[in-house]
């Protein structure tokens, strides 16, 4: 039995198993060569399944040089539950690197207060990850899919009557032709650029767009594989917070 059945065993028992997305511990005590904490690979394997970056987690742990430093040496923010019973450190020259930041808190209870803490510095939309894609309009599909394949190299990844999608490194791009818009120049080009969110985070965010009285102009709705919302900024450009990813958004279409 692996240490993951082990764990889940336990919450079952404990019955706070339907709480946990994904359940992960490593076997390093019943099998050597598989790795445990600190090795930054054990941490690395947990991001990969929830599909997040390092800045988006927080690791809770009582063990300094396993559960503290190997968070932060794999760029995590820490929570070390100091309770004088649990609270373990034998290493105490090991530096530390900052940011990531470490949070001491002496009561279980107050880790969501330190969780909140972390999270007042990852901005005011909470999990924007990354850029997700532009929505370019164009007057002749097939002319901008000679350029933007052929000269740009990017890989088309789906045609469609009026609409193509692109693959470009880790961006994706939509050319979205819209011929009715020739004659106004200032129609063409970019429509919108796209952010990545959380789906945990999404409704929330919608909730602070709309408390700062952001124009909303499209949403929130779930469409292309995803949740997504439409707004403008101070100078009218079009922004969309967006859940989906390009390989749900092609789902759609199979």
């Amino acid at each position: 039995m692996s240490d993951s059945d082990s764990a889940r065993r336990m919450l079952k028992r404990l019955g706070i198993e339907p709480y946990f997305d994904s359940i992960h511990a490593t076997a390093s005590e019943l099998d050597p060569s598989i790795p445990g904490k600190p090795d930054p690979v054990v941490f690395q394997r947990v991001l990969e399944t929830l599909s997040i970056t390092p800045d988006e987690a927080v690791m809770v742990g009582n063990t300094w040089d396993s559960d503290i430093l190997g968070a932060n040496r794999s760029g995590i923010h820490a929570i070390w539950l100091q309770n004088p019973e649990v609270c373990v450190r034998q290493n105490f020259s090991a530096p530390v690197v900052t940011p990531p930041f470490i949070l001491p808190v002496w009561d279980v209870q107050k880790v969501p207060e330190a969780v909140a803490v972390l999270a007042s510095d990852w901005g005011t939309i909470p999990r924007t990850r990354d850029f997700s894609h532009v929505t370019v309009n164009v007057s002749d599909l097939n002319k901008s899919l000679d350029f933007y394949v052929g000269q740009l190299e990017m890989r088309l990844v789906h045609r469609g009557r009026r609409d193509a999608y692109l693959e470009w490194g880790t961006a994706w791009v939509c050319l979205q032709e819209r011929p009715e818009l020739a004659s106004q120049r200032s129609q063409l080009g970019v429509d919108h650029v796209a952010f990545y969110i959380q789906p945990v985070a999404f409704h929330e965010a919608v909730e602070m767009l709309r408390r700062a009285n952001v124009p909303i102009v499209r949403g929130p709705v779930e469409r292309g594989g995803g949740w997504t919302v439409n707004f403008l900024d101070p100078d009218g450009t079009q922004l969309e917070l967006h859940t989906g990813t390009l390989a749900g958004r092609m789902k759609v279409w199979a």
